[in-house]
């Protein structure tokens, strides 16, 4: 499995064969979440939090945690952010990490079930960290992101599109959406959503047909959709994090000087990660591969 790495700017996310992109529907038995309930918040440093704020949640991919985003945050992927950033851990167990569907043989033997189970337990713990982040912040209500990194860009569209009165918006970097579970026909009113995929052509002809699907699926659905495709593979890059902040309008410009990144951290009794800006990151940017395959 592959983990974080930054090299020459490129950042790995989760493996791809461990993407599921599965949503539920009403009724199905759900399974209850194995993991702590933790969220990282992140504001810029002279953030005015008397002014509605925008707020990106991201949902990390299979086998990573929170830290995930933390490392983007830190190392400067996202371009001049005014928005506040939630990081949210998965509630499932995995081997080395935290997944978004439970790994769990008990539930069944048919990933395809274990996803629609795990559902409730995804939206429960996004909306709580939507929650907490508007305890803490002044959030503008109509400029709420969900975007989701491999596994977990299949259950930022499962919250997102299950929810389209919370989130505007909805982006999945490294993933896609799986049709053969959201049951698109049971979906409330998203034509006022908007959705960004991006995708390597690395990962295969079959990956970037199945996001074109994807892409005239939404478009007929009425969101507003861009899909950006490169020439990588499973990877998150600046330019990914650029393009999609662009396509939002999340504070796009110029990336902060590195002798000021301007950022908070943020810790509470709810559970916030303390995470240490200048050093536990550095590990996220190293100019060689932070792990191997």
């Amino acid at each position: 499995m592959l983990r974080l790495f930054r090299t020459a700017s490129v950042c790995v996310v989760a493996g791809l064969a461990a993407v599921a992109l599965h949503c539920g529907g009403a009724g199905e038995p759900q399974v209850d979440p194995e993991t702590e309930y933790r969220v990282d918040l992140r504001a810029p440093a002279r953030h005015d939090r008397t002014i509605p704020a925008p707020l990106l949640v991201v949902l990390h991919g299979h086998e990573q945690s929170e830290e995930q985003a933390v490392g983007l945050w830190n190392g400067r992927f996202f371009s001049d952010p005014d928005f506040i950033l939630a990081s949210v851990r998965g509630p499932f167990e995995a081997e080395d990490g935290y997944a978004w569907f439970t790994q769990s043989r008990e539930v069944s033997d048919e990933w395809v079930v274990r996803a629609k189970r795990s559902v409730k337990a995804i939206e429960d713990r996004v909306l709580d960290a939507v929650a907490e982040a508007e305890d803490s912040f002044e959030i503008d209500p109509d400029a709420i992101y969900v975007l989701g990194f491999s596994q977990g860009a299949g259950a930022a569209f499962c919250v997102g599109l299950r929810n389209p009165d919370v989130f505007a918006g909805i982006a999945a970097v490294a993933g896609n959406l799986d049709t053969a579970i959201v049951d698109v026909g049971r979906l409330g009113e998203v034509d006022d959503m908007a959705a960004f995929i991006a995708l390597g052509r690395g990962e295969g002809t079959r990956a970037v047909e199945a996001v074109r699907g994807s892409e005239a699926l939404l478009r007929e659905l009425g969101l507003d959709i861009e899909v950006f495709l490169h020439d990588g593979g499973h990877v998150i890059t600046p330019d990914i994090v650029h393009e999609m902040q662009d396509f939002f309008g999340l504070g796009t410009g110029t990336t902060l000087d590195t002798d000021d990144s301007g950022f908070d951290d943020l810790d509470s009794e709810e559970g916030l990660t303390d995470f240490d800006l200048e050093g536990e990151s550095d590990e996220y940017y190293e100019e060689e591969e932070y792990d191997e395959y």
